[in-house]
């Protein structure tokens, strides 16, 4: 009886203990791997790249293309509304064709100034006539969006109240306006933008809110890019940047369809890893572009960005035609981030999550940072493989891409595939590879570390090299050779001009010897 009571004891000791010492350690590794702890060591190397950005953009400036002056005057210069009269607002308004609606700090609307056209402004304005709040504006459907405009709305005007020292730009910072799609009666997917401008009056004792509504820069969501739109502050990890489109809605200077004799016209799809850049021409296509025309000793090549932020690799099929409609003689694909989310849920649940009490438990497991992180070995042994993406890249994103592919052969064009780029968090120091890991976001079925989508960029990247093997299509080495963390990415796959400069350089070197072949074989 003593035996076994010793037995019991010493059982139960050693479960409470080991408990506790697990709870130890999942604290120690939240307390070593807080957000404050790692902005604080990675603010000095995000600061050097954002200073790189900004030179570049700067000293380019006086040389680059700029949009049609009309165009980039209809985007909003929040400061001319301070001293605008009531006439000035309602020029501004049609200048901008948008809604200036003038607000108390609490958000209730004062009054409004709306422009005549186009129509889809036209139906807000009296959607917002019959609205008290700026928060009422938004889809009844989703009363979160309307808090969040508040929130927002409130945020400015405590920025204004107490402005803060620049902070570096960084994954999730917040840019000075808010995107939401609000339906109207014949624009089921028109979509907005929010601009909140706080100032003081003259001799008044409380501040006003100046909120601007312009249309946004979709058609539809990640459904392409309205055509002739222009706007500033549009990608808030850089600390400058311009975004227009030319009027067939690409990021883009104006394409001449048909094209003219004698140019080689390479068209770039993809989604925002394709379109990002702080100014049109510091992207990679128009990088390749300059490389390639140097290189050749000639302006008859043409590099063409028709990306789209958001856009996957499934949903490039549906708009295809716009890009081979500007005949391309060689597109290059470089996508797979926006198509992470469905193949990893899917590949969890036909897996891990076959049954609902594995799924709870792994679920409950996922959220221990110290067994998904520090016992990195042992939690890969619960989670998908590499042969598990592999499979489900082969199912779920290689038919689309072989029917662009062929498409893109039946017009006499070659296809290239880039293997997909991420940080190198295994060459990292500890902290920086933490920092990625924190800020790593994708909506999962069960919490999935960075690792996981690493390992999955790996295998689609080893699917991307096979496929072009087997479909006579380039591949280009692009993850292979760009080495480095917060010095070259400003978040798990975007990057700072650094590492798009490089991503044009290696698209280069694959390229330029295939291209010089080809651009023979169609002289003869």
């Amino acid at each position: 009886m003593r035996r076994a009571s010793k037995n019991i004891f010493w059982t139960i000791a050693l479960l409470f203990w080991g408990v506790a010492g697990l709870v130890l350690c999942e604290y120690g590794e939240r307390v070593a791997t807080r957000h404050g702890t790692l902005f604080e060591y990675a603010s000095p190397i995000i600061i050097k790249a954002e200073q790189r950005d900004l030179e570049i953009y700067e000293t380019t400036l006086a040389s680059a293309p700029r949009p049609p002056a009309a165009i980039e005057a209809k985007y909003p210069v929040p400061e001319m509304l301070e001293n605008a009269s009531e006439a000035e607002l309602n020029t501004l308004a049609e200048q901008w064709e948008g809604i200036i609606l003038r607000c108390a700090p609490d958000g209730r609307i004062l009054e409004r100034y709306a422009a005549s056209q186009p129509e889809m402004t036209v139906q807000l304005a009296r959607k917002a006539a019959g609205t008290a709040l700026v928060s009422q504006i938004t889809d009844s459907e989703h009363p979160e969006y309307g808090e969040d405009v508040l929130s927002r709305f409130r945020l400015a005007v405590e920025e204004w109240r107490h402005p803060q020292p620049p902070q570096p730009h960084v994954y999730g910072c917040l840019g000075p306006y808010v995107d939401y799609v609000i339906p109207l009666p014949d624009f089921p997917d028109a979509g907005f933008r929010f601009m909140f401008h706080p100032f003081q009056r003259p001799g008044k004792t409380s501040p006003e809110v100046l909120v601007t509504l312009i249309q946004w820069r979709w058609q539809a969501f990640i459904g392409g890019y309205r055509s002739n739109y222009y706007e500033r502050d549009a990608y808030p990890q850089y600390p400058e940047s311009e975004f227009w489109t030319n009027s067939r809605g690409f990021r883009d200077e104006e394409i001449t369809v048909p094209k003219p004799p004698g140019v080689y016209r390479i068209v770039c799809i993809g989604g925002s890893t394709t379109v990002e850049g702080p100014r049109n021409d510091l992207t990679y296509p128009k990088i390749l572009q300059q490389l390639l025309r140097d290189h050749f000793n000639t302006n008859a090549i043409e590099v063409i960005n028709c990306g789209v932020d958001g856009g996957s690799i499934r949903g490039q099929v549906f708009r295809y035609d716009e890009c081979l409609a500007l005949e391309p003689d060689l597109v290059i694909h470089y996508n797979y981030v926006n198509d992470t989310g469905d193949l990893m849920n899917s590949v969890l649940k036909r897996t891990v999550l076959r049954t609902e009490w594995r799924g709870a438990a792994l679920g409950a497991l996922a959220k221990s940072q110290f067994l998904t992180r520090r016992c990195r070995r042992l939690w890969s042994m619960a989670m998908p493989g590499k042969e598990d993406y592999r499979e489900e890249i082969e199912a779920m994103l290689m038919p689309s891409l072989k029917e662009l592919c062929e498409r893109t052969q039946a017009t006499g064009a070659c296809f290239a595939m880039s293997s997909f780029a991420y940080p190198d968090i295994n060459t990292l120091p500890e902290k920086e590879k933490y920092w990625f890991r924190n800020i790593f976001a994708i909506p999962l079925a069960i919490q999935m570390q960075l690792d996981d989508y690493i390992l999955s960029a790996d295998a689609f990247n080893e699917a991307a090299h096979a496929f072009c093997e087997r479909e006579g299509a380039y591949y280009i080495p692009v993850s292979e050779g760009i080495k480095g963390g917060a010095n070259i990415f400003t978040d798990t796959c975007h990057m700072h001009m650094s590492g798009i400069q490089q991503k044009a350089q290696l698209m280069f070197e694959s390229l330029k010897g295939k291209i010089a072949q080809h651009r023979a074989e169609k002289e003869q």
